[in-house]
């Protein structure tokens, strides 16, 4: 393995615990603390959250490639384009760290349902028991996503060799 090989998988690897940190700040300090504890509100806004980045995340890898020139005349705007919406700097897909975060999140939230004597609060208990069952949705979502692809790209197919 080359040297440049190697930095380009430690660069991947930390892109993705930096985005599976991102997440669980964003589903601890955002989405649990809005929902008030609630698990049911705080499971919808999770399962929002992981189609919205889904989405996104789907729309960036798209279209980064795709771009051949700048969308903005003013190099500021293309600046900003590229590094806060294109993600330039970062080509890893984000569902690599929401996959990370999640099997954390599903791991802790069994740790604790295992052992009930660890000195965590019922709040924390709750949170992870949340978030642990977003593992489930994001697979689901993800599939469903990659299967209507599947079908987009089949149904093109079969209309291409309909008109020749």
């Amino acid at each position: 393995m080359t040297i440049k090989k190697a930095w380009s998988y430690f660069l991947m690897g930390l892109w993705t615990l930096v985005g599976a940190a991102a997440f669980g700040v964003i589903t601890y300090w955002v989405i649990w603390h809005f929902a008030e504890g609630d698990m049911l509100f705080a499971y919808i806004l999770n399962g929002a959250t992981i189609i919205s980045v889904i989405i996104e995340d789907k729309v960036r890898l798209y279209l980064f490639p795709r771009r051949k020139k700048k969308p903005f005349k003013n190099r500021i705007l293309a600046f900003y384009f590229d590094y806060f919406i294109l993600e330039k700097y970062n080509l890893v897909s984000v569902k690599s760290s929401l996959y990370l975060f999640y099997i954390f999140a599903l791991v802790s939230s069994h740790m604790l349902m295992i052992n009930p004597h660890l000195e965590v609060s019922e709040g924390i208990r709750n949170y992870f028991t949340t978030v642990g069952y977003g593992l489930i949705l994001l697979i689901a979502v993800d599939k469903f996503v990659s299967q209507f692809k599947k079908d987009d790209r089949r149904i093109k197919t079969y209309e291409e060799e309909q008109v020749q």
